[in-house]
């Protein structure tokens, strides 16, 4: 198996997402470019992709013209009602897969 480097772009996600996991970038609170550009001595690109891969995964929220911003925290409701859903969907599809 190669062994490959990880690339510019998936440390600076890394560190970005270790700054949202420990909320150091607060829920809710902007998140601005040229700042992490400034804090990381890295160009716009790997930030950008890093930032982009984080609004996939819903934690990053992208306003077109403005930026970006930290997912606001989940609601206890909104947090039951997920819990629910993969009660609903994972039994079944464990199920069919076995």
């Amino acid at each position: 198996r190669i062994q490959r480097a990880s690339s510019l772009a998936e440390d600076v996600y890394e560190a970005i997402f270790a700054q949202l996991m420990s909320l150091k970038i607060a829920p809710g609170s902007r998140i601005t470019v040229d700042n992490l550009v400034k804090e990381f001595d890295v160009s716009h690109t790997p930030i950008r992709e890093a930032l982009g891969r984080l609004e996939g995964e819903g934690l990053v929220l992208k306003t077109h013209l403005i930026g970006y911003r930290a997912a606001p925290q989940i609601t206890r409701r909104r947090f039951d009602e997920l819990y629910e859903m993969r009660l609903l969907l994972e039994p079944h599809g464990a199920a069919k897969a076995a």
